[in-house]
């Protein structure tokens, strides 16, 4: 619960430039940006990201 109040306190970009969530240290204005970014093929499935969107529609009240 402490980590969760730091990270709502200090912002999830900070948490993730400090390498709270990995040995991996991001700052916000790192990375590859858009270059990093890739387009799914036809027929691609991640089950974890089809989870995850819908548990997110879920909490905006979009589908339960």
């Amino acid at each position: 619960m402490d980590l969760l109040r730091r990270i709502n306190a200090e912002g999830l970009l900070t948490a993730i430039a400090d390498g709270t969530f990995g040995v991996t240290r991001r700052p916000a204005d790192g990375g590859r940006g858009l270059d990093g970014v890739i387009e799914r093929a036809e027929g691609y499935f991640n089950p974890a990201a089809e989870f995850l969107e819908g548990r997110e529609q879920f909490l905006e009240g979009g589908r339960s």
